[in-house]
């Protein structure tokens, strides 16, 4: 999962995302990324639960759920109304 994380895939389409993307869609990806990541390294170096019913598991997955869901709406408004 670590290398994930660190393969030059990953960077290159966060810097082509910078490059091309609205900066409204470039935060939005940045948080949900940065997020991600926290939720990587919660797994790896704790022992947090994961699944609905854990508390810790949420208070990691709701935050990146929601940012996902800016991601997601960020996106489709830089399109313009014809995708409304």
């Amino acid at each position: 999962m670590v290398a994930a994380f660190r393969s030059t895939g990953v960077i290159a389409a966060r810097y082509e995302l910078f490059l091309v993307a609205p900066a409204s869609v470039y935060d939005a990806a940045r948080e949900a990324y940065d997020l991600l990541r926290a939720m990587r390294v919660a797994i790896a170096t704790t022992t947090v639960l994961v699944g609905d019913d854990s508390v810790e598991w949420q208070a990691l997955h709701t935050p990146y759920d929601t940012a996902l869901r800016k991601l997601r709406a960020a996106m489709r408004d830089s399109l313009g109304p014809a995708f409304d």
